[in-house]
């Protein structure tokens, strides 16, 4: 079985979205699976090199996860025929700026909209979730007049929709591409706990909030200051 290498360019990389989600979850975690499977029987197999500012942070996500390549030069990388896509994962205001406006991709560039053209049907996903929550919460008085009101819930959610949707797409040379979605386990526990402070017409809050499940996670916490007018 042949294998193809394909190196990818992944800017932004040090930020929680474009590493845990675009690097780890996804490049990552196509390497692991041995590629992607093309219609042939061939595999193409994803080989990133990491681009951010900061050297120390891309050293440390680069020898965490095992990836061999990471640099601070944006312009060497581009620079590479090596490597022929451009992940973003910056904010988006500085996107256009970071590649000098676009200049990189000037040359050539009907060439490369038609190398990486793609067509495919629509793929429908339906999602129903029932859950079952149990919450309590108190509220105490202090002698100052403000109200303390502590709170936490627990519950169980169970993703009851469709699982294990592919989306087949075909490139402008005929080349099919599969795309698999993450199979991720379907139930998942709710934990969460928060404590509110107010008095009059202002109110503190903080709250944690996470899912469990076997194989992925989320965790949100949130803080901030209500006034009513």
């Amino acid at each position: 079985m042949s294998e193809t290498r394909i190196g990818i360019i992944m800017n932004g990389v040090t930020g929680r979205m474009g590493l845990n989600q675009h690097l780890v979850r996804s490049i990552l975690a196509i390497r692991a699976e041995g590629g992607l499977a093309l219609a042939d029987g061939s595999r193409l197999m994803p080989d990133p090199i990491l681009v951010g500012r900061s050297a120390a942070k891309l050293e440390q996500i680069a020898k965490a996860h095992g990836v061999l390549r990471w640099t601070t030069n944006l312009d060497a990388a581009l620079a590479n025929p090596n490597d022929a896509i451009y992940f973003d994962a910056q904010v988006t205001g500085m996107r256009v700026a970071s590649v000098g406006g676009g200049s990189h991709f000037a040359e050539g560039a009907s060439g490369l909209a038609a190398s990486f053209a793609v067509s495919g049907k629509t793929t429908q996903y339906n999602s129903v979730q029932p859950y079952v929550l149990v919450e309590g919460k108190q509220n105490f008085y202090t002698a100052s007049g403000v109200t303390l009101t502590p709170d936490a819930e627990i519950g169980y959610e169970y993703e009851a929709g469709t699982h294990g949707v592919v989306t087949t797409l075909t490139g402008a040379d005929g080349t099919v591409f599969y795309t698999p979605h993450n199979d991720l386990d379907p139930s998942d526990a709710l934990l969460s706990a928060g404590i509110a402070a107010s008095k009059n017409n202002w109110s503190l809050f903080a709250t944690y909030t996470a899912h469990v499940s076997g194989n992925w996670d989320t965790q949100i916490g949130e803080a901030g200051l209500r006034i009513t007018f």
